[in-house]
């Protein structure tokens, strides 16, 4: 996982100090804790997608003293549709430049007070891409 490789170089550089992830289900959390270097910390799931924590991850979560936080984000896709993307950056770009792109994934950070539970900054990070194509 590539975007993980980035957070654990942030880890050992000390510039994030729990490191979690979002909307991992059971499966894919496992495989990423299994095969990362540096462990994640937190997974937060959507009470939008469940109501109750599955016991796989619960039980998973309970044996590798992992939190398992909630949120209500809303999804990559619902957060930024692809109309709003290509409008954002046909305004900031050359109209033609903001066409045809589309989102691959998002990526939440909150930045937090360490030891005291205040959420000093929260934001996203996001991947798009788009074909190029040459002179007409």
């Amino acid at each position: 996982m590539p975007v993980w490789k980035e957070v654990e170089l942030l880890v050992n550089d000390e510039r994030i100090i729990s490191p979690g992830v979002c909307d991992f289900k059971s499966e894919l959390f496992q495989q990423l804790f299994e095969a990362a270097e540096v462990k994640p910390k937190a997974n937060q799931i959507n009470l939008a997608s469940c109501c109750v924590i599955p016991p796989e991850l619960s039980e998973f979560a309970n044996q590798n003293s992992i939190l398992l936080l909630t949120h209500n984000d809303p999804a990559g896709n619902e957060l930024l549709p692809s109309e709003q993307l290509q409008q954002v950056l046909s305004r900031n770009m050359h109209v033609w430049d903001g066409e045809s792109w589309s989102l691959q994934w998002v990526a939440r950070y909150t930045y937090m007070l360490e030891g005291r539970g205040i959420v000093r900054s929260k934001g996203f990070l996001l991947a798009a891409e788009r074909p190029l194509r040459f002179g007409d």
